[in-house]
């Protein structure tokens, strides 16, 4: 038997929810009961809209592999605002450690200017060379204010045009073909470095390259 990793996407699934942030496994087909799939909804999945869906076919019939893992759960206060800064954050930390680990709001803000945020999120894959062997990094990838573009990703000769509160970053920022092989034309890109537990330093990195992006309505000349 093959086994199928879904993602689901569907609001008739609403009536019976299987649990939120962690996998269900030999979950049975409506119209073949005698096979089964494992299930990932993350923990906040909610029927009243549509989400991406993403299937995973194994001949082993391994069908947790790809979203085995841990999520951690932390509330945010932005102190750079004085209302309307309470946000809440998941980090999905996979069990595999060459996977990445991803980092998006679950909850934000009643603003319209993140009101799309929670559909976003920074992945930090596994450094494997020189002195960031055994780190995590993330490309420096700026959301868009002007809705044009999802984001905007930066080339390494543009991080002295990046906001200010990148400076104390700079320390930490390497080309992408510094720390991981790469095959395809991002070896230009520019990532930065962080302990692979350090899961507030994720966040703070969505902040500076989602969130007060938008706010500020910042763009790269």
């Amino acid at each position: 038997m093959r086994s199928l990793l879904l993602l689901a996407t569907a609001a008739a699934l609403a009536a019976d929810l299987p649990p939120l942030g962690r996998i269900s496994d030999d979950v049975p087909c409506l119209d073949e009961p005698s096979q089964s799939y494992a299930l990932y909804l993350p923990s906040n999945y909610s029927p009243d809209r549509n989400w991406p869906v993403i299937l995973a076919f194994d001949p082993g019939a391994r069908g947790r592999i790809p979203v085995s893992g841990t999520e951690h759960l932390y509330a945010v206060i932005d102190g750079n605002f004085p209302a309307r800064n309470v946000w809440e954050f998941v980090v999905r930390a996979p069990a595999a450690s060459s996977e990445p680990i991803e980092v998006r709001p679950r909850s934000t803000p009643n603003l319209k200017v993140w009101a799309e945020l929670p559909n976003r999120s920074l992945t930090f894959p596994r450094a494997t060379r020189g002195d960031a062997r055994g780190k995590r990094y993330c490309k420096v990838s700026l959301a868009d204010p002007t809705g044009e573009r999802t984001k905007d990703l930066v080339r390494g000769d543009e991080r002295h045009e990046l906001p200010a509160w990148f400076d104390t970053l700079q320390t930490r920022m390497r080309l992408k073909q510094n720390v991981r092989p790469t095959r395809g034309t991002d070896g230009e890109a520019l990532v930065i470095l962080v302990s692979p537990d350090d899961h507030a330093a994720m966040i703070r990195l969505f902040f500076a390259m989602k969130v007060w992006v938008l706010k500020e309505r910042v763009a790269l000349a």
